[in-house]
C-alpha cells in the first residue's frame, strides 16, 4: 500500500469514527426509507447502540466478530440477509 493510500484510509477512518461518535450515521440509518437490518457479532453483544436502533431489525450472528461477519459465520450471515429479502 502506498503512503497516499494509507493516508487516504487514515483520513476516511477518522471521518467515519467522528460521524459514528456524533450519531450522524445512526440517525441517517434509522431515518432511511428502505428495508434495513443491523447485523452484529459477538463483539457487540450488549453494546449500547443495540438499544438505540428504533424500528430496525437487529440480528445477532453467533460466532462472528465485528469486522468479519461473512468470513466468521457465512451460513448464519446469509440466513440473516435472507430474512431481509423475504
Amino acid at each position: 500500500m502506498s503512503i497516499v493510500s494509507v493516508s487516504n484510509l487514515t483520513a476516511y477512518s477518522k471521518d467515519l469514527v467522528a460521524r459514528s461518535d456524533s450519531e450522524e450515521l445512526l440517525k441517517s440509518f434509522i431515518g432511511a426509507a428502505y428495508r434495513k437490518l443491523y447485523l452484529h457479532g459477538d463483539d457487540y453483544v450488549g453494546h449500547k447502540v443495540l438499544g438505540r436502533l428504533e424500528g430496525v431489525r437487529v440480528v445477532y450472528v453467533k460466532d462472528a466478530a465485528h469486522t468479519n461477519l461473512i468470513g466468521d459465520a457465512p451460513a448464519r450471515w446469509a440466513e440473516a440477509i435472507e430474512t431481509l429479502l423475504t
